[in-house]
């Protein structure tokens, strides 16, 4: 009887409250794929199940009358974003296995700086990547060694390189160990022996712990403007339950501040 008095008078509540799970589930599943793959760590993946469910649980039975309707409108918003979430992080992923051929080629050329296949291969991923000034210049170095009978391809892409790269991104770059501007092209420091090219390419794109900290704002986010809120609206029920659920919000809040400014979880 309750629920046909609740279709009758709340309708669009009700069923908020059905179609709500059909989200925690997807959140509750996307959550637990992350934390087993590694993209966010324990800490947030249980912050992110926690807040999940707990938003099942109001928007079924919402402190307010018709503060339901809008969670369940907000957490569509923040499904129809997982897509672009998950794209960010494929992206950031096909990143890191250039980041590690370029490591790899570095070290290469750390022994045999004259390596002109390894330079070819370490200018088209740095250019890629957007640091076309670098890759011209290391390009620049290595089909000076390769004939163009021979290498007729690289050629042309050099050429291609040539006409779309402007004279303005061809500049000086400080290295991050030692702080001393080294010429566009530089692999190496000569001065702290820092792989410059691979510190730039890491620069060019997120650091590490990507999604743990895309998640980890979103998470922060939910608790500020609707977790506190929520518990602050206990206090028509019970004042200590009021107090100590947001207590228990602003410390777990602190705790995953702490935790993403640390940079701890994730992987690289």
């Amino acid at each position: 009887m309750k629920l046909l008095h609740s279709l009758a008078t709340d309708p669009m509540a009700v069923l908020a409250g059905c179609f709500i799970w059909v989200l925690v589930v997807a959140w509750v599943l996307s959550a637990i794929g992350w934390i087993v793959t590694g993209e966010i760590d324990a800490l947030t993946g249980i912050v992110v199940l926690g807040l999940a469910i707990g938003l099942g649980m109001v928007t079924i039975a919402p402190p307010v009358p018709g503060l339901g309707v809008w969670i369940f409108l907000g957490a569509v918003v923040t499904t129809l974003m997982f897509p672009f979430v998950r794209k960010a992080m494929t992206r950031r992923a096909m990143m890191e296995i250039d980041l590690e051929q370029i490591q790899r080629l570095c070290e290469g050329l750390k022994t045999n700086p004259g390596n002109t296949g390894a330079l070819w291969r370490l200018a088209q991923l740095t250019y890629h990547m957007g640091l076309q000034g670098q890759a011209f210049k290391i390009a620049e170095t290595a089909v000076d060694q390769m004939p163009r009978k021979l290498f007729p391809a690289e050629h042309r892409e050099f050429d291609q390189w040539k006409a779309a790269v402007r004279p303005s991104v061809i500049r000086p770059a400080h290295c991050i160990g030692c702080s001393i501007p080294l010429t566009a092209g530089t692999v190496w420091c000569p001065s702290c022996g820092r792989a410059h090219i691979l510190d730039l390419a890491r620069g060019r794109w997120f650091g590490p712990n990507t999604a743990n900290k895309l998640i980890g704002v979103w998470a922060l986010a939910l608790i500020a403007l609707v977790g506190l809120p929520l518990a602050g609206s206990l206090a028509s029920v019970s004042v200590p339950l009021a107090v100590g659920s947001t207590v228990g919000l602003i410390a777990v809040g602190v705790v995953m501040f702490v935790h993403l400014l640390s940079g701890h979880g994730g992987t690289r």
